[in-house]
Order: C-alpha cells, then sequence, then structure tokens
C-alpha cells in the first residue's frame, strides 16, 4: 500500500499523541502490557490466535474501561490478542491510529469514535485493507462499519427526563450539573432538556463542569453558598459527577436532595447501594462488548450483523 506524506504524519501524530499497546492474553486470563516499541513494524505477540484493534476515545473514560475488560474476557476465551489505542479525545490522532493498525495487518477493529461523523475516510481505508470494523457506542453518521452495536446517548437523557416526570407530575425545582463539551454528555443533556420541555418542572440553575468528582463538588458547593433554599432534585449527566455533589451537601451539612445519574461510575454505584441516588440511568456497555464481540465473529465468518441499539438500564435507588 501506497503512504502519502499526510499518512506519515498521521502516523507520527499517533504515535506521539495516542497510546497503543499490545494486550497479550492466554486463555481465560489477562495478560500484562507491554508499550509497542515501533508502530510501523510488525508487533503481534508470535503465540496463536488472532490480533484485534481496540480503539478508545480517551483514557480514563468510565464506559470505555468497562468494555476494554469486556472484550479481553472475551479475547482470553479465545487466545485472541488486543492491540489497544487511546485517543486522548483528538479526532486526528484516531484518525493515525487506525492507519497504523491498517500497517499492523489486524484481524478486525473495535471501534469507539471520537467523533462519529470524522472518521469517514479511515473507514473507507479500513475496508479496501479488508478489516472489518465493528462500532461500538458512538454511532457512526459517516462512513460504514461493518456493524454497530451501543446505545443511544439521547435515549439516557429521554428516560431520565420521563423518570423525574413520573415522581413528580406537578413539577419541582431542579439543577442540572451538565457537561456541554463532551459529545456523548451533550446529547444526553440535550435530550433530556427536550423531553422535559412544558413539564412544570423550575430548573433553579445549570453548572457546566467536567464529568469528575471534584468539578462537580465545587460546582454543587458554588450553587448552595448562593442559594440557601436548595433544590429538591440534582440531575447529574455524567457518572462520576454523583459523587461530587453529595460531598457538597455533606459538607454544607445539608440533606441529600433526590440525585438522579445519567451514566455510570464505581462511586455512582456505590452511592446507589447506599441509597444516596434516586436513580442511576446507564448504558448497558458490558452487554455492549459480548455483543459487539459475537458480531465481530458474524462478520468474519462473512455474515452482516447489522446494527443493534440496546435500551439504557435503569437502576432505582433511595426514593427513586
Amino acid at each position: 500500500m501506497k503512504h502519502t506524506a499526510l499518512t506519515a504524519f498521521l502516523l507520527a501524530l499517533a504515535l506521539c499523541l495516542g497510546g497503543c499497546f499490545w494486550e497479550d492474553i492466554p486463555r481465560q486470563q489477562e495478560g500484562k502490557t507491554t508499550l509497542l516499541p515501533e508502530m510501523l513494524q510488525p508487533a503481534a505477540p508470535d503465540s496463536g490466535g488472532r490480533t484485534f484493534g481496540v480503539m478508545l476515545p480517551r483514557e480514563g473514560d468510565e464506559d470505555c474501561q468497562i468494555l476494554l475488560k469486556a472484550l479481553k474476557q472475551a479475547a482470553g476465551q479465545k487466545g485472541d490478542h488486543l492491540l489497544v489505542c487511546q485517543a486522548g479525545g483528538d479526532l486526528y490522532t484516531q484518525i493515525g491510529q487506525a492507519e497504523a493498525l491498517i500497517r499492523q495487518g489486524v484481524d478486525g477493529i473495535y471501534l469507539m469514535a471520537v467523533d462519529g461523523s470524522g472518521l469517514k475516510l479511515a473507514l473507507e481505508a479500513l475496508s479496501a485493507a479488508k478489516i472489518p470494523v465493528v462500532a461500538l457506542d458512538t454511532a457512526v453518521t459517516r462512513g460504514q462499519p461493518d456493524a454497530f452495536v451501543g446505545s443511544d446517548d439521547a435515549q439516557v437523557g429521554q428516560v431520565t427526563a420521563g423518570l423525574l416526570r413520573s415522581r413528580f407530575p406537578n413539577g419541582c425545582r431542579a439543577f442540572v450539573l451538565e457537561n456541554l463539551e463532551e459529545a456523548a454528555l451533550y446529547r444526553r443533556v440535550t435530550a433530556f432538556y427536550a423531553a422535559m420541555n412544558s413539564s412544570g418542572f423550575y430548573f433553579v440553575g445549570a453548572a457546566e463542569c467536567a464529568d469528575e468528582a471534584e468539578a462537580a463538588r465545587q460546582a454543587m458547593s458554588g450553587f448552595l453558598a448562593e442559594n440557601p433554599a436548595g433544590v429538591d432534585v440534582v440531575v447529574c449527566t455524567g457518572g462520576q459527577m454523583a459523587a461530587g455533589v453529595i460531598a457538597a451537601y455533606e459538607e454544607a451539612g445539608e440533606y441529600l436532595p433526590l440525585i438522579y445519574c445519567m451514566g455510570t461510575s464505581e462511586s455512582a454505584q456505590a452511592a446507589l447501594k447506599d441509597g444516596k441516588l434516586a436513580a442511576l440511568v446507564e448504558k448497558p456497555t458490558e452487554e455492549s462488548a459480548g455483543k459487539a464481540a459475537q458480531a465481530m465473529e458474524e462478520v468474519l465468518a462473512g455474515r452482516s450483523p447489522g446494527s443493534q441499539t440496546l435500551p439504557p438500564r435503569v437502576l432505582l435507588g433511595g426514593a427513586g
């Protein structure tokens, strides 16, 4: 395959910005991770099994880690290997990583896109190289992967709105922690607001913050300092935010409001078990990963599994 100067640049960018490393997984066991020293040289372990690329949008994202763990387990059962790439939230890094995986000659790619509309040329290059692609979590709106398995963040927002409207048919005072920079969280909150339109709710305010506990704590503490009357409900659009909201209320010595959380995290799961969340609406990421592995096998066998969109999972807690 001939590569242009642009391709060389993208490969260099992938090396510099995107962490790629081998996950060598023996049967029924997760193996150790080693850094891949040179992306342009074949580096697949010579121990049998197939090699699959896993393209993740960023490091540290809870859904990404759940998905990766499930894919590791599926690969381990078959003696396969994973080449994991973290794009750091950068589209151009992910494009470069796609080119690097073509050079590696992987057997297939699991793709969680940074931007579902920006990978058309990369997907065309992968198709030309006869490397099947199963997209997960984020739907690809430009370009055609061989299969899609995931859930809709807009549905997460809509389901959360439905829970609130059912719990408070006459409306209530609500505060929203939102994130308009991260695409998935943006889709959740815009769908939530659209579903809540004209429902009798009074949104006392909203604050934009990263999906991190400390950022949420600071935002919530600032709101409580200026609004001592508080609210009936706090809506978190990210799974990490709930812990920060709880911490802010406990520091202020106030009773917790009903907290509705979109997305999952270990801290949100713990808060739900402790009765500190009214509801947790999460994407079935682990189930998606299992179905994605099945879809990859179908594609490799010459079948077309198509698209599978899984509904959000609702877990009710205290007074939910």
